[in-house]
């Protein structure tokens, strides 16, 4: 005796696709939040290797920070990368997040040039005036129009309270963009740090030690740097794509 063959109907179909795709939609923010956590951790790893480099390039250089040229198209990184420790020796462009050059940009920050030097983590500009240069810093948040120098790390009072190196962003035509550079004073309004992972930004400090930190953290960061407790700060928000008060 045949049996007859049972098939699914157009409705039973429809059903089981839109089950499917009632669990896909539920799915997807747990999934995105736990890329966007791995990209974090990525990210503090990153810096973690800078400060590594750092430590190094400060041994061959009499205790000198990097420091970016203004006459060069070389930035912060393409002068640490430059130094021998790193396996190829030579100072060319970064070019891309992959490689020995990895650990220069920031996983979820998309590059700002195809070249890429201008795309890796912001450094803390360092501060010019002599004045400066007996604070808690060598590192500061905001550059004076009078130059830029190189400060002998050893001036830094207190390294654990001195941004070096972060998440740093800027607003090109409505895309969130890396930059080279990182702000964080009230009169910075273009770019700066930013709150790219899950509402927290990661950064690098003097002490070689790394976090996670909230726009009020980094407000308190900043001015223990500038060691003024009633100044003004901004980050860069990810979202909004404008600088916003970090209080």
């Amino acid at each position: 005796m045949k049996h007859k063959q049972q098939l699914f109907t157009l409705i039973e179909l429809l059903v089981v696709i839109a089950i499917i795709a009632i669990l896909a939609a539920m799915l997807l923010p747990a999934l995105n939040q736990a890329r966007e956590k791995a990209k974090g951790a990525t990210c503090i790893g990153n810096l973690k290797s800078l400060g590594q480099y750092q430590a190094f390039y400060l041994g061959d250089n009499h205790d000198v920070i990097t420091y970016q040229d203004p006459s060069s198209i070389h930035t912060w990184g393409t002068i640490l990368k430059g130094s021998s420790f790193i396996a190829d020796g030579t100072a060319g462009q970064l070019k891309a997040p992959k490689g020995d050059e990895a650990p220069y940009f920031c996983p979820s920050i998309k590059m700002r040039n195809m070249n890429g030097q201008f795309g890796i983590y912001g450094a803390a500009v360092p501060a010019i005036s002599s004045s400066n240069t007996t604070n808690t810093l060598p590192y500061s948040m905001f550059v004076n129009n009078d130059g830029w120098f190189s400060i002998a790390w050893s001036k830094c009072k207190a390294p654990s309270l001195a941004p070096v190196y972060g998440c740093s962003a800027f607003n090109n035509g409505g895309d969130l963009q890396s930059t080279y550079l990182m702000k964080g004073r009230s009169t910075d309004t273009t770019y700066g740090w930013t709150n790219i992972h899950s509402g927290r930004g990661n950064l690098l400090l003097g002490d070689g030690h790394t976090g996670a930190f909230s726009p009020g953290g980094f407000g308190d960061v900043v001015r223990q740097a500038n060691n003024d407790s009633s100044l003004a700060t901004k980050y860069f928000d990810h979202n909004l794509l404008i600088a916003r008060n970090t209080n």
